[in-house]
Protein backbone atom coordinates (compact mmCIF):
# COMPACT_ATOMS: atom_id res chain seq x y z
CA UNK A 1 0.00 0.00 0.00
CA UNK A 2 1.53 3.44 -0.86
CA UNK A 3 0.51 6.67 0.90
CA UNK A 4 1.45 10.24 -0.52
CA UNK A 5 1.76 13.28 1.45
CA UNK A 6 2.56 17.05 -0.04
CA UNK A 7 4.29 19.13 2.78
CA UNK A 8 4.80 22.74 1.53
CA UNK A 9 6.95 23.60 4.58
CA UNK A 10 10.88 22.88 4.36
CA UNK A 11 11.58 19.67 6.12
CA UNK A 12 9.85 16.88 6.40
CA UNK A 13 11.29 13.78 8.31
CA UNK A 14 11.22 10.00 7.32
CA UNK A 15 7.88 8.54 8.19
CA UNK A 16 7.69 6.70 11.69
CA UNK A 17 5.31 3.85 11.25
CA UNK A 18 3.68 2.81 14.64
CA UNK A 19 1.47 -0.65 14.40
CA UNK A 20 0.42 -3.20 16.76
CA UNK A 21 2.14 -5.73 13.92
CA UNK A 22 5.43 -5.86 12.10
CA UNK A 23 4.29 -4.52 9.24
CA UNK A 24 7.74 -2.03 7.88
CA UNK A 25 7.61 1.67 5.98
CA UNK A 26 10.10 2.85 2.89
CA UNK A 27 10.33 5.91 0.86
CA UNK A 28 9.38 5.62 -2.38
CA UNK A 29 12.24 7.00 -4.46
CA UNK A 30 10.45 9.04 -7.40
CA UNK A 31 10.79 12.60 -8.92
CA UNK A 32 7.07 13.60 -7.80
CA UNK A 33 6.91 16.54 -5.31
CA UNK A 34 4.88 14.23 -2.72
CA UNK A 35 6.41 12.38 -0.41
CA UNK A 36 5.56 9.05 -1.04
CA UNK A 37 5.94 6.04 1.44
CA UNK A 38 5.34 2.10 0.94
CA UNK A 39 3.73 0.23 4.00
CA UNK A 40 4.77 -3.31 4.03
CA UNK A 41 2.66 -5.62 5.44
CA UNK A 42 4.26 -8.36 7.67
CA UNK A 43 2.22 -11.18 6.28
CA UNK A 44 -0.22 -10.75 3.22
CA UNK A 45 -3.75 -9.46 3.71
CA UNK A 46 -7.03 -11.08 2.65
CA UNK A 47 -9.52 -9.30 1.16
CA UNK A 48 -11.64 -7.61 3.83
CA UNK A 49 -8.80 -8.53 6.46
CA UNK A 50 -9.04 -5.10 8.95
CA UNK A 51 -5.14 -3.93 9.58
CA UNK A 52 -4.43 -0.54 11.89
CA UNK A 53 -1.21 1.39 11.43
CA UNK A 54 0.12 5.01 11.82
CA UNK A 55 2.15 7.23 10.16
CA UNK A 56 4.05 10.23 11.65
CA UNK A 57 6.31 12.84 10.16
CA UNK A 58 7.94 15.65 11.79
CA UNK A 59 7.17 18.87 9.57
CA UNK A 60 9.35 21.99 9.59
CA UNK A 61 8.06 25.16 8.60
CA UNK A 62 11.08 28.14 9.81
CA UNK A 63 10.85 30.00 6.08
CA UNK A 64 7.03 30.28 6.55
CA UNK A 65 6.15 29.29 3.13
CA UNK A 66 3.49 26.20 4.17
CA UNK A 67 0.34 26.40 2.82
CA UNK A 68 -2.45 25.82 6.14
CA UNK A 69 -4.21 22.89 5.64
CA UNK A 70 -4.00 19.16 6.10
CA UNK A 71 -5.79 16.42 4.80
CA UNK A 72 -6.30 12.65 3.12
CA UNK A 73 -8.16 11.67 -0.38
CA UNK A 74 -9.51 8.18 0.32
CA UNK A 75 -8.38 5.50 -2.12
CA UNK A 76 -8.69 2.42 -0.34
CA UNK A 77 -11.40 1.25 2.24
CA UNK A 78 -11.11 2.51 5.27
CA UNK A 79 -12.63 2.64 8.70
CA UNK A 80 -11.85 5.69 10.15
CA UNK A 81 -9.08 8.65 9.80
CA UNK A 82 -8.04 11.17 12.65
CA UNK A 83 -7.00 14.51 11.14
CA UNK A 84 -5.05 16.19 14.01
CA UNK A 85 -3.43 19.98 14.54
CA UNK A 86 -1.16 20.58 17.53
CA UNK A 87 0.06 23.55 17.20
CA UNK A 88 1.65 25.95 20.20
CA UNK A 89 -1.25 28.08 21.86
CA UNK A 90 -2.61 30.74 20.14
CA UNK A 91 -0.68 29.96 16.87
CA UNK A 92 -4.03 29.33 14.76
CA UNK A 93 -7.22 30.67 14.32
CA UNK A 94 -10.39 29.76 12.36
CA UNK A 95 -9.88 25.94 11.79
CA UNK A 96 -12.30 24.65 9.78
CA UNK A 97 -13.20 20.85 8.27
CA UNK A 98 -14.47 20.38 4.47
CA UNK A 99 -14.95 17.32 2.52
CA UNK A 100 -14.35 17.94 -1.08
CA UNK A 101 -15.12 15.68 -4.15
CA UNK A 102 -11.50 16.09 -5.70
CA UNK A 103 -8.14 16.35 -4.42
CA UNK A 104 -7.47 20.23 -5.47
CA UNK A 105 -10.37 20.93 -2.65
CA UNK A 106 -12.57 22.74 -5.63
CA UNK A 107 -15.46 21.07 -5.22
CA UNK A 108 -16.84 21.41 -1.40
CA UNK A 109 -19.46 18.78 -0.57
CA UNK A 110 -20.32 20.75 2.59
CA UNK A 111 -20.28 23.93 4.64
CA UNK A 112 -16.67 24.62 6.55
CA UNK A 113 -17.65 23.77 10.03
CA UNK A 114 -15.76 25.19 12.66
CA UNK A 115 -13.31 22.60 14.73
CA UNK A 116 -13.05 23.68 18.55
CA UNK A 117 -9.54 23.52 20.75
CA UNK A 118 -8.66 21.02 23.31
CA UNK A 119 -5.98 22.95 25.14
CA UNK A 120 -3.06 20.16 26.34
CA UNK A 121 -0.69 21.90 28.27
CA UNK A 122 1.02 24.51 25.66
CA UNK A 123 -0.31 23.22 22.82
CA UNK A 124 -3.62 23.57 20.88
CA UNK A 125 -5.26 20.39 19.80
CA UNK A 126 -7.61 20.49 16.74
CA UNK A 127 -9.11 16.85 15.75
CA UNK A 128 -11.51 15.56 13.27
CA UNK A 129 -12.67 12.11 13.45
CA UNK A 130 -13.67 10.53 10.40
CA UNK A 131 -15.94 7.19 10.97
CA UNK A 132 -16.49 5.24 7.40
CA UNK A 133 -15.24 7.70 4.94
CA UNK A 134 -16.58 7.64 1.32
CA UNK A 135 -14.20 6.41 -1.45
CA UNK A 136 -12.30 9.39 -3.18
CA UNK A 137 -13.79 11.52 -1.25
CA UNK A 138 -10.90 14.77 0.18
CA UNK A 139 -11.13 15.38 4.00
CA UNK A 140 -9.72 18.52 4.60
CA UNK A 141 -8.80 20.90 7.38
CA UNK A 142 -7.74 24.34 6.82
CA UNK A 143 -6.59 27.26 9.59
CA UNK A 144 -5.64 30.80 9.48
CA UNK A 145 -2.31 31.83 11.50
CA UNK A 146 -2.43 34.73 14.42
Amino acid sequence: MKRSHNWTGDYISSPILESAHNHKVELCKDASPLTTAKIIFDVPLEKNQPTTFKLKYELGDSSKIMQPMIGHLVRNPTERIILRLCVPNDMVKGVKRCVYADSFAQINLSQPQIIHCKIIGNNDVYEWVIDNPSLLYYYRISWEFT
